[in-house]
């Protein structure tokens, strides 16, 4: 157990040891001195000024009975310079002096009175010398204390943390080491159960040692507190044994509630030159460990070891093992007899579970601790290691964790101004502790690196502190001692927005400051400089971010003496439209601090505000009487467009602690009507004839006197310790426009509330009377209400008296037509009626208030009816309040067609009895309209016990459940069947929720009744994934699989902790737009904690290609999912629609949050894309506007309801994407990029950068052409450049010139525009029009003097280039499966070839004419983007290659 030992048996020792010095003192003078009157005060002088040092000084009052066998030591106390810190009333001495004749101190008792230790000593200025004494001292004579008694060991509370008041006898000899020892304590505490007894007999002749300790306390007890025992539970340890020194047994037992224990033995035996001690013991101490060490230690933990004690003072370790199921303890070491010492300890975790070690709190993959210690005794070197991985606890895990620590002793350790060298190092990654806002605070990284050096005393020197995270770095210089702290601290924060979460705020920007420190840690004193600034600062409060602006700059000199006086040199807070000034000091009786606070444009805290304002504080009374005085002022100000030309606020509170008077004065004008005002309040004082009476007796309104334009606030009162109020209030506003400038929002009407309130004869009565017109305020609105309402003994037995009425009403767009309440009260009772009126919705209720012995209210009638939907009351029910329980009997409400009753007890005690039968789940739009759920419920539930323990079952049913989300998802109806038991502080769960088709999920386990208590749920089941289709089908997306679910979830319900596997088979995914189809996906995701690990997704998508992804994500909604998923791909076929295909590598990675604005980076390789010229109109352009589709049927209709789905989604207000990714890819195609159609044939190249985000795509880049053609009527055009460029979004835009000489003309053919409309140009030099171009290129000749077949040709080839025509070449290529396809006829004949790509670089190509010559195959090899190698063989096998080069200009 972790006590504070050496501090108890030290206050023990100074106090005995003050004893045996004042009674020794009395024996010697008493043999050496005869006679005198004034001897006890001359021995009491004597022994004080022997014991007294520079430090301390000891004060004996007097010593009487010095000549006699009887002797007392009285009022004996001890101080240092913070004053007294032990007191002894009384040491009385009983003793035979004869006996010291043979040579033995013989005292038949020794009477203790009472011995305070207030507190702690202070430590010495002098270093205490090294002693070379035994532990038994060689006394010379035996001293013999038959009877010891201690009436009263008082320990102040600073000590051990708790006040201490302890009994003790007893008996001891003490002699020469060869005389042996004797020793028997019993003390009791006194405040508090609790006995510790303690035997030990030392016989020297056989070395004979008898031990046997033992200590009980009950819960709550002072070694449980010392220890910090989890619950500070009950403790009881025995420890007892006897042998000789070279044969001794013992055995031990500690027990400390359920969870800790510890029973073992202990043998000590002769063994050659020296002797062996062996321990075994098995315990249970893991909730004694830190919360990263304890999964390690919990369950049985069993310590063997071997310790060898040679006779020439040597100590060899031979063996320490501490091992539990999960971890092992090993050490060993020697300490030689020359002083030489090598110890070393190493600390291994054991897995339990494959590579992890597990608990039900949690787990970690490896944990190695190693220390070591060699070197002199005196001067020894130390070292710590630690390695942790994978760790997984209830409330953090940590990825990695190393340290080490080094501490090497400049010289041998002679005194305590010996210096030690101190290195220390750590690193950790992966933190993530269970709360989203300390997640993000902290970052995912930490480290640590100290050095420095220290003395024996604890007094450090920090040459080099560093302490750094993801989000924030700190450093240290200076001095650190047990007392003081002395140095440099400097701080930066980098980026705020990681606190955001922590502090509520939507913070942003940066931090620095500095501190230089020098504090007293014993007495609180302390001096302190600092300066800090904050660069491009908001918080998200508008008011706030608007007067601090984005740079903050902070200075402050503050100290503090020790002694309860605080002073504040200087204080200075500067922003873009803020000042703040501070100076004062604040002591025990009087204080006079005060800060200045300017706004110089108060337009910065609010845009309706104008001019500039002032606050004033200070601190009044010191801290024995602490008060505080405000004053606000602003002017030449406006506040909602109306003018304040000076408005000021002063209040005075004095004396918080004490009567606490209250005085506040308002005086100015607003909108050009005066604004004054007095409020006056304080604590009444008793009557001075009652001196039984509290120290104050309530409250006294002395004034309440406030009037701003029209609206006024006027009264007085007094509350008294019984809180019966007496006095008077009147509310007056002729119009509430008047409060709209310092209510900063538009006020409309007018009201009046008159409160009065009496008291007779002990009876607390009350009458309110208001009503008001015309009223608007925050979005409310009404127009007019009525009121009057007596109430007479409110705190015993009620009668109320009331008829209230509200006509007009408007609350959260809502139409109340009239509200109206009355009540009718007597000595029997009060009769109230309730009714409302709104559209479509009426609530009529009525019942009775009666008030005898008990409290009781019967509700005869109730009906709230919302259209077709009502709940009524099905006959009366009571309500009886009674020591703050409430019985409740006979309630029934038909709820629609069903009915749900209760009966029984609710309150301090529980005993109810709640059924619901059949209960329409629309019915819930009577309350909360718009609801739209559909379903049956029915449930029971019998609840006993307290409300804080509530123990019982219930029972729970929904049938086909729907929403409107259900709905509109296209999911199943869904049918929850759910059972359990209440016990106390948790509930057990036994629940299935079943989805039709698409599902069912069953769970069961334990929750809490609280929000701290520890969840304990396991789900299991099976869902389709084709339930996604419905909302997915609007977008040409279709998917199908079965996903299963193996879940467990434990932590709490404010961090909960998931853990499990949910796996994807046999899934599809279909996108009918893009042309996406991927089969044979398999998925599985693993949860642990608060992680989900992407362990495997895998795709298989046409013609051979994958995808696969990994990666993990942190369950934390706050923080919108963080985590890290990663993609890859090969030759996988991402698109393949009617205009384009595509085939890519890909490698890219989503990170930040994911379900809010994650990145996406990475790159994506081409290896083939085929673009296609459309060769008519593409059949999703827009319908023609203005055509209504009438009785639509099959897929018509299907298409329609699809398209009035997308726009609902689209025209719903407030709903945003599910998240908007950044993006930042790169596409790379060196070659293999193909355009097609409309007689075109053309292969590109190049790269392209996605940027912006998934809702608003910015893509930058270009393909360069490599080669292309354009083919018209069998003529041929070579083109001249070609790109492919994307300027900011996904549609390509063409930009192609082709250049050939025809006839009389040199012709340019150009096309531009997006791939999905391109625009064909022909332009001419001379310059011609187009038919005319067309005309020359395809026969040589104007089109004047073309056949009628020749002008049906140039028709065709016209239609063609303006969207339409043929496109009968392109649907060839396409059925034969090549790039390229080439028809034409030439002066040799009619000519057919076709190519493609077969790998990065290589093309081939085949050829047929009308003419040998004209057929063959080919070869082409791209070395670079610029040289190709080209090879042909021809069909009377003719050969040829060249080299060839191209560039673009």
């Amino acid at each position: 157990m972790r006590i504070s030992r050496p501090l108890i048996i030290g206050s023990a020792v100074a106090a005995l040891g003050l004893v045996a010095a004042a009674v020794l003192g009395v024996v010697l003078y008493g043999m050496l001195v005869r006679g005198g009157e004034n001897q006890q005060d001359v021995l009491a002088g004597l022994v004080s000024r022997t014991l007294s040092t520079p430090a301390t000084q000891v004060h004996v009052g007097a010593v009487d009975g010095v000549l006699s066998s009887d002797a007392t030591v009285r009022d004996v106390s001890i101080t240092d310079k913070d004053g007294v810190w032990l007191t002894l009333d009384k040491a009385r001495l009983v003793w035979r002096r004869s006996a010291l004749l043979l040579g033995r101190l013989e005292i038949d008792r020794l009477e203790i009175g009472t011995l305070e230790i207030r507190r702690k000593p202070l430590p010495s200025d002098q270093p205490v010398a090294e002693s070379d004494q035994p532990i038994l001292p060689d006394l010379p004579v035996k001293v013999q204390v038959k009877a010891f008694d201690l009436h009263a060991l008082t320990l102040g509370q600073s000590i051990l943390g708790e006040g201490l008041k302890v009994r003790a006898t007893g008996n001891t000899e003490l002699g020469s080491p060869s005389e042996g020892l004797v020793f028997n304590l019993d003390a009791t505490r006194q405040d508090f159960p609790g006995r510790f007894k303690a035997a030990l007999a030392y016989v020297p002749q056989g070395n004979a040692l008898t031990l046997n300790v033992t200590l009980d306390e009950p819960a709550h007890g002072l070694m449980s507190k010392l220890g910090h025992l989890p619950g500070e539970p009950p403790v009881s340890f025995a420890l007892g044994g006897r042998g000789t020194l070279d044969s001794f047994r013992g055995a031990l037992k500690l027990q400390a509630g359920p969870t800790i224990d510890a029973t073992g033995t202990i043998t000590l035996d002769r063994e050659g030159s020296g002797r062996v001690l062996a321990t075994r013991l098995s315990s249970h101490f893991g909730p004694l460990l830190p919360a990263i060490a304890a999964p390690v230690f919990a369950g049985e933990t069993n310590l063997e070891s071997m310790t060898r004690i040679g006779d020439d003072g040597s100590v060899a370790l031979n063996g320490l093992t501490l091992t539990s199921h999960l971890a092992q303890l090993d050490a060993k070491g020697l300490l030689g007899a020359d002083k030489m010492m090598d110890f070393a300890a190493s600390i291994r975790a054991l897995p339990s579970n494959g590579e992890l070690t597990e608990t039900d709190q949690g787990s970690i993959r490896s944990l190695v601790f190693d220390a070591r210690v060699n070197g002199p005794l005196k001067a020894p070197t130390g070292s710590v290691k630690l390695a942790l991985s994978g760790a997984r606890l209830p409330d953090a895990g940590v990825d990695t964790l190393d340290a080490s620590v080094t501490a090497v002793p400049r010289t041998e350790a002679g005194d305590l101004a010996t210096r030690i060298i101190l290195d220390a190092n750590l690193r950790a990654s992966g933190i993530a502790p269970r709360d989203a806002g300390l997640a993000a605070a902290i970052g995912g990284t930490a480290s640590l690196v100290l050095h420095g050096d220290t003395d024996l005393g604890g007094n450090a020197r920090i040459e080099r502190l560093e302490i750094g995270t993801s989000t924030v770095q700190a450093t240290y210089t200076g001095n650190v001692s047990a007392d003081r702290l002395h140095g440099r601290a400097t701080g930066v924060l980098p980026d705020l927005g990681y606190f955001a979460d922590l502090a509520g705020l939507k913070l942003k920007g940066s931090a620095a400051f500095g501190i230089d420190l020098d504090a007293d840690l014993q007495h609180g004193g302390f001096d302190a400089r600092m300066s800090g600034t904050g660069e491009g600062l908001a918080t998200g409060l508008a008011a706030l971010d608007g007067v601090a602006g984005s740079r903050l700059a902070l200075t402050a000199d503050v100290s503090a003496d020790g002694r309860d006086t605080y002073t504040v040199r200087e204080v200075s807070l500067d922003g873009a439209h803020i000042a703040v000034r501070a100076k004062g000091t604040v002591a025990r009786e009087t204080s006079d601090l005060s800060a200045r606070v300017d706004f110089p444009s108060l337009s910065a805290v609010d845009a309706r505000l104008t001019g500039a304002g002032v606050l004033d504080v200070g601190l009044t009374g010191g801290l024995a009487r602490p008060g505080v005085s405000f004053a606000a002022s602003v002017d030449r100000a406006t506040a909602m467009r109306r003018p304040i030309a000076h408005l000021e606020l002063a209040v005075t509170v004095n004396d918080i602690n004490g009567p606490c008077a209250v005085d506040a004065r308002l005086d100015g004008s607003v909108d050009g009507k005066p604004a004054r005002g007095v409020v006056q309040v304080s604590r009444r004082s008793p009557d001075r004839d009652d001196r039984e009476a509290a120290a104050f007796a309530g409250w006294d309104a002395k004034t309440l006197d406030v009037e701003i334009g029209s609206v006024s606030l006027k009264g007085a009162g007094t509350v008294d310790t019984q809180n019966l109020a007496r006095g008077q209030v009147r509310f007056a506003a002729g119009a509430l426009a008047d409060l709209s400038p310092l209510a900063l929002a538009e006020l409309a009407g007018s009201a009046s509330l008159d409160l009065a309130a009496s008291v007779d004869g002990g009876q607390q009565s009350v009458r309110l009377v208001g009503k008001g017109a015309g009223i608007r305020a925050a979005g409310a609105a009404i127009r007019s209400f009525d009121l009057r309402a007596d109430g007479a003994d409110l705190y015993s037995h009620p009668v109320l008296n009331a008829d209230a009425k509200v006509n007009g009403a408007a609350f959260g767009g809502q139409t109340v037509s009239n509200i109206m309440l009355t009540s009718k009260g007597n000595a029997d009772g009060s009769t109230i009626v309730l009714s409302a009126k709104a559209a479509g919705f009426d609530l009529d209720a009525a019942g009775a208030l009666a008030s005898r012995d008990r409290t009781r209210f019967d509700l005869n009638r109730f009906t709230a009816r919302r259209g077709a939907q009502a709940i009524a009351l099905q006959g009366p029910a009571s309500f009886t309040l009674d020591d703050g329980t409430v019985l409740i009997e006979h309630l029934a409400l038909g709820i629609g067609s069903g009915r749900f009753t209760v009966d029984g007890k609710a309150g301090k005690a529980l005993d109810l009895k709640g059924v619901a039968s059949a209960i329409p789940l629309g019915a819930a739009d009577v309350v909360m309209p718009g609801l739209g759920l559909a379903g049956t419920l029915d449930a029971s539930a019998r609840i006993a016990g307290s409300a804080s323990a509530p123990v019982g079952q219930y029972k729970v049913a929904v049938k086909q459940l729907t929403a409107p989300q259900t709905r509109s998802a296209g999911l199943p109806p869904i049918d929850i069947a759910a059972d359990g038991r209440l016990d106390g502080s948790r509930a057990s769960l036994n629940t299935t929720v079943a989805a039709g088709k698409a599902g069912a999920i069953t769970a069961s386990g334990m929750v809490p009744l609280d929000a701290a208590g520890p969840i304990a749920l396991t789900a299991k089941g099976r869902v389709d994934a084709a339930v996604a289709n419905a909302a997915l089908s609007a977008s040409g997306r279709t998917v199908s699989g079965t996903v299963a679910l193996d879940a467990r979830i434990g932590g709490t319900r404010a961090k909960p902790q998931i853990g499990g596997v949910a796996t994807l088979s046999g899934g599809a995914f279909r996108d009918s737009l893009l042309g996406t189809r991927l089969d044979g996906i398999e998925a599985k995701i693993t949860a642990e904690g608060e992680r989900i690990i992407v362990e495997r997704l895998a795709a298989a998508t046409p013609n051979g290609g994958t995808l696969s992804g990994f990666g993990q994500v942190r369950l934390a909604p706050d923080a919108g999912f963080p985590g890290t998923v990663s993609i890859r791909g090969q030759q996988a076929t991402l698109a393949a629609g009617a205009l384009a295909t595509a085939q890519a590598n890909l490698a890219l990675d989503v990170t930040g949050a994911l379900a809010r604005d994650p990145r996406i980076a990475g790159r994506i390789d081409l290896t083939r894309v085929n673009v296609d010229i459309p060769d008519r109109l593409p059949s999703t352009l827009k319908p023609i506007d203005g055509v209504d589709h009438v009785n639509a049927s099959g897929q018509a209709a299907a298409r329609l309801a699809a398209v009035r789905k997308v726009e609902a989604l689209k025209g719903s207000k407030g709903r945003a994407a599910l998240f908007n990714a950044a993006l930042d890819v790169a596409v790379s195609a060196p070659n293999h990029v193909f355009i097609h159609g409309r007689g075109v044939t053309a292969e590109l190249g190049g790269s392209v950068h996605v940027g912006g985000t998934t809702n608003s795509p910015v893509t930058k880049g270009a393909f360069s052409l490599y080669q292309g053609q354009l083919v018209v009527l069998g003529k041929t055009l070579t083109f001249t450049k070609g790109n492919l460029s994307f300027n900011g979004d996904l549609a390509p835009e063409l930009d192609f010139a082709a250049e050939l000489k025809a006839s009389d003309i040199t012709a340019q053919v150009g096309i531009s525009g997006p791939a999905a409309a391109p625009v064909f140009a022909f332009h001419s030099q001379p310059e011609l029009p187009q038919d005319e171009i067309l005309s020359r290129i395809l026969f040589q000749k104007a089109s004047g003097s073309l056949t009628s077949s020749q002008a049906l040709q140039l028709a065709g080839a016209a239609a063609q280039f303006a969207s339409g025509g043929e496109g009968t070449v392109d649907r060839m290529r396409r059925s034969l499966g090549v790039d390229n396809l080439d028809v034409g006829a030439g002066a040799s004949g009619p000519m057919v070839g076709a190519s493609r790509a077969i790998g990065d670089r290589l093309s081939v190509g085949v050829r047929t004419g009308a003419s040998p010559s004209q057929s063959g195959v080919s070869a082409n090899v791209d070395v670079t983007r610029h040289i190709r190698v080209e090879s042909d063989v021809d069909a009377k096998g003719s050969t040829s290659v060249g080299v060839g080069t191209r560039f673009e200009w």
